[in-house]
This record gives C-alpha cells, sequence and structure tokens, in this order.
C-alpha cells in the first residue's frame, strides 16, 4: 500500500503519464537509399524520433517537466527554468527543449549532453497521511491512514488544481528517465553524422562504438557498444534497430550498467511521421535498489535489482500521437522484465515469481495532439506486486482557439497491472483505508462493492487555464469524502481524521470542533467517469528485435 512515487529509480518508466510533443523532422535529404523502399532516409538522424519531447497535458503553457535542454552543452542558447514553487525547477521553455533536442540530433554541435537526473515530490494536495481517531469499523481504531491513498485531499495545491499538479509530478517523475535514453540514442546520431557513418542495407549492421567514443562525453555515462542493424523493410518503411550498452554512474554514487534498444519505423520520407518502441533494462548493483520483493531482498549488493521500462509510441500525423510506457522494478540482478516482443512483462510479479517485478510499477497510455500537448491521458500506479489494485488518474485537456484550455480530471482506483486491456480504467474508489490489506484493497470488482466500500464512486475535478495564465485551476471539484465503509459519517460522530501535517489546513479534515456536523461525500458515480473520459487507443506494436 502506500505511494511508491518517492521510492522511484532514476531511470526509465513507464512511462507517466506523459505527455508527448513532437514538431519537425530529423531528415534532410532527399536521396533514396540503397534498397527497395522509397523513403529519403539516408542518415543516422532518421533512426531516432528526434522531435519528441515530455510534457504533461497540464503542465505550464511556459514550461514543461524534467528539461532535455537542460543537460545539452550549446553554446548561444539560454534556458530560463520555472517551478510551480521556488527552488523547484521544472524545466525549460517547451520550443527550447524540442529546438536543444533537434540540435543534438543533428550534429552540427556539441554531441555531448549532462545525464538530468531529477527527483520529485508529489504534491501535499495529493495522498496525504491522515491521522485519525475513534474510527467506527477501522482495525485499529485510532491510528493513521497511509500516505497516497486517500486520493485527492485538497483541491488545489497552491493555485494549481490538485489532479493537474499530481499529473505533472508523475509526468516528471519519467521524463528524465525517458529524455535520457532519447539524448543517447540522439547523441548516436550526431556522432554517426560526424563520422560520415552511413546507415546500412537490408540485414546489415554498422559499429558506431567508436564513433561515440571519438565524439561524445558525458558525465556519469559509459557506452561499451553501439550498433544500429536495418531489418527487413515493413512495407516500403524501413525498420533500424538501434542497441547500445552503457554504464551510468548517479550522482547519489549508485551504479546501473544495461542496455538501451529502439526500434524506430519511419513511416514519411522526411521522418516527420513514425513509429517504434524504446526498451530499457538496467541493473541497479548495489544496495540502494527499492524494495517491494516479497521473495527475496533486494535491498543487498548481493541482490542488487533490474529496472525496466517500455515506451511505445506512434505518431501518425502532424497532430496525432499516441504513447504508451510501462516501468517497474524486477527483483534480483538476474531478472529478465521483458517478453518475447520486448514489451515489459507484466503478468510476471514477484508474488509468483522470485524474479518478477516487485515494486513502482508506473504505466501510462497518451492520446495527444503533438502541436499543443493536449489530448487524453489514463494513467495508473501501483506500489508493490502484493497490492490487489492501481491508483488510476484519467485527465482530458483541451485548448480552444484564443489558447484558453479546458479539461476534467477523475481519481480512482482500478485493476491490477496484469488486465492489459483495461488497465488504467477507474473501477471503483476506496474510502475506508483503515481495515487493513484485504478489506480495503480487494482485487475483484465484486467483493469490493459488497465490502460497502464506495465501488461505484470516484474523484473529479474540472480544470481551466485561462488565455494568459500559466496553470490550470480547479473550477469544480467533487472530491470530499469521509474515510468509513460507504464514505459518509452521521452528525454527532466523535470519528476525526486530518492531515498528519500540522501546517496543512486541508479541505478534507474533519477536526474536533466539527464533529457536530455530518459529512456526505460529493464524489460522482462512475457513470460520470465512462461519460467524461474515454481510454485512449494504444499505439501499434512494432514487436521485438526481428
Amino acid at each position: 500500500m502506500g505511494t511508491l512515487s518517492r521510492r522511484l529509480g532514476m531511470l526509465l518508466m513507464t512511462l507517466a503519464a506523459v505527455g508527448l510533443v513532437a514538431c519537425g523532422s530529423s531528415a534532410t535529404s532527399s536521396t533514396t537509399d540503397s534498397t527497395t523502399t522509397t523513403a529519403a532516409i539516408d542518415d543516422t538522424g532518421d533512426t531516432v524520433p528526434g522531435d519528441v519531447v515530455l510534457a504533461s497535458p497540464t503542465a505550464s503553457t511556459a514550461a514543461a517537466s524534467a528539461s532535455i535542454s537542460r543537460g545539452l552543452k550549446q553554446e548561444g542558447t539560454e534556458f530560463t527554468p520555472r517551478g510551480d514553487k521556488p527552488g523547484d525547477p521544472q524545466g525549460e521553455h517547451f520550443e527550447a527543449r524540442k529546438e536543444a533536442l533537434q540540435e543534438l540530433i543533428s550534429g552540427d554541435g556539441d554531441c555531448s549532453f549532462t545525464l538530468a537526473m531529477e527527483m520529485v515530490d508529489e504534491p501535499g494536495c495529493y495522498g496525504p497521511s491522515v491521522d485519525y481517531a475513534n474510527h467506527p469499523a477501522g482495525s485499529p481504531t485510532t491510528g493513521q491512514l497511509p500516505q497516497g491513498d486517500v486520493g485527492i485531499w485538497d483541491p488545489l495545491e497552491g493555485d494549481e488544481a490538485c489532479a493537474a499538479a499530481q499529473m505533472n509530478a508523475l509526468v516528471k517523475k519519467v521524463a528524465s528517465k525517458v529524455d535520457n535514453m532519447i539524448s543517447i540514442f540522439g547523441a548516436m546520431a550526431c556522432a554517426g553524422k560526424k563520422a560520415g557513418i552511413d546507415l546500412p542495407a537490408v540485414d546489415a549492421e554498422v559499429d558506431l562504438t567508436s564513433a561515440m567514443s571519438s565524439n561524445v562525453t558525458v558525465t556519469g555515462l559509459t557506452i561499451s557498444d553501439a550498433k544500429i542493424k536495418r531489418l527487413a523493410d515493413s512495407g516500403t518503411n524501413p525498420v533500424f534497430l538501434s542497441t547500445i550498452t552503457i554504464t551510468m554512474a548517479i550522482p547519489n554514487g549508485s551504479t546501473f550498467t544495461g542496455q538501451i534498444i529502439l526500434k524506430h519505423i519511419p513511416t514519411a520520407d522526411d521522418n516527420s511521421t513514425y513509429k517504434g518502441k524504446l526498451s530499457v533494462k538496467m541493473t541497479k548493483s548495489d544496495s540502494a535498489f527499492g524494495g517491494g520483493c516479497t521473495t527475496q531482498d533486494i535491498g543487498t549488493a548481493a541482490t542488487a535489482g533490474v529496472m525496466g521500462g517500455v515506451v511505445k509510441y506512434e505518431k501518425s500525423s502532424a497532430t496525432s500521437l499516441v504513447y504508451e510506457a510501462d516501468y517497474a522494478e524486477f527483483c534480483g540482478a538476474d531478472a529478465d522484465p521483458f517478453d518475447d516482443d520486448n514489451n515489459l512483462n507484466r503478468e510476471n510479479a514477484d508474488s509468483t515469481n522470485p524474479t518478477g517485478w516487485g515494486s513502482n510499477y508506473n504505466y501510462g497510455l497518451f492520446s495527444l495532439n503533438p502541436v499543443n500537448g493536449t489530448g487524453a491521458v489514463a494513467y495508473a500506479w501501483q506500489a508493490g506486486s502484493g497490492d490487489q489494485r492501481t491508483r488510476v488518474l484519467n485527465v482530458t485537456t483541451t485548448v480552444a482557439a484564443d489558447d484558453s484550455a479546458s479539461g476534467t480530471a477523475f481519481y480512482g482506483f482500478g485493476p491490477g497491472v496484469d488486465a492489459d486491456a483495461t488497465l488504467g480504467s477507474i473501477d471503483g474508489f476506496v474510502c475506508n483505508w483503515a481495515r487493513g490489506a484485504i478489506n480495503q484493497n480487494p482485487r475483484d470488482a465484486a467483493s469490493l462493492d459488497t465490502a460497502g466500500l464506495g465501488f461505484d464512486l470516484a474523484q473529479k475535478q474540472v480544470l481551466s487555464r485561462a488565455a494568459a495564465a500559466d496553470i490550470f485551476t480547479s473550477t469544480d471539484d467533487n472530491i470530499t469524502f469521509a474515510p468509513s465503509n460507504n464514505c459518509d459519517l452521521a452528525a454527532g460522530s466523535p470519528f476525526t481524521y486530518q492531515n498528519a501535517d500540522p501546517t496543512a489546513d486541508s479541505q478534507n479534515d474533519r477536526e474536533s470542533g466539527d464533529v457536530a456536523n455530518a459529512v456526505d461525500n460529493d464524489l460522482v458515480p462512475l457513470t460520470d467517469v465512462t461519460a467524461g473520459f474515454t481510454r485512449p487507443t494504444a499505439p501499434v506494436d512494432v514487436g521485438g528485435s526481428s
């Protein structure tokens, strides 16, 4: 139980809840290659989704999450950091980040960059620890509701809608990880151009290890092998498989060793549309690895653990991009996070397999407009393989002609990560987190409903951003509930509960002076969720390494 996000590793997810913004093209030549394909794909820059940057659909209009441009070593370019709170750098301007990535891939400047490692805490409005006393159906009757489980406890984080702030935080946790991986492939493209390396013919391979050694210097990063292989064409489209073996030294002293694989298929003759998959497997060899494993202790140097991540993407037009990301921590240094198609194996859990995933499973499914980053996002996260359900945030945003924006957010609980067809969907809400793990979080919908724990409810916020404003605010919210079996509380009940943070003044608190008043939940029925949010369709899967 509890929040997983504070234990996330430093590498690629799962894609968060992540918005992708893509513009432009990396291809510059109109020359056809030597095979039967008609696409004008002729240099190493065309093997990378080079106009992809990461941004939450509710992020600031002036900035996005953890930035790739912060680390790029470029001259004559200034980036303006921005944060919701003082000392909270959220990254540089959207356009600057996009241009910086394209500059890296172009080979016109320095191929080197700095690893961007960003640690982000969830906003205080979401899932605080809540102290309670005199619980009518709790075990124990006095205690603390676990951190991360009570959902949206306050409507705002400062002036920002809590659902927007939480979505932004989820995205930022994975943005730097994805940016790092894309940057490494971007640096390989850059090095290939500087070394004058031609793309291989079908079934051939080129080695860029030496080119990267000569042209790429990244503090904390060692590249021991880098190759691009051209697979059989997909119709008339070329298929490139790039594989890089790396060792990363993180500032906290940890070391990761592993391989990143990018299968990229340009579907336009200028690489402006494409589809592909990024797969990451990194072994952490020290005792700082996260926990959550039930069958072995990965908090020791002897066993360590593996972080696995997969990002599937498909940009079909200038205004249509779909993106699906999985990230989890697997138990033991010998863990294999993938299935035969290089997808994260969601069914491989530590609860049934000693080397299955043990903690921090994050999943994001996005259907976005690459021009402005708005669209629909289904995001789910599960703290450990022993949890029965996922925490789920569904957000839809749109932008008007005057650049104002609106949206709707729903928060609730959903099926476990092995529910492929419905993962990221909300199927209920748990109000009482003082009943023990089995009762408070049953796996199937029927037992949750029978337990009387508010199965058919969810939280909702209506979001709005004025044309001249920078953040989304809440214009209407349905978040209030009592942490009881039926989400309500009669007047006169001695049951009290309040945010454990003594500096917080939370809307949902019921302190001793409030016991004369009843608590009637204002959560919305699940029919509002199904009417107000449609789970995006996942991108096409380009398969494994063949």
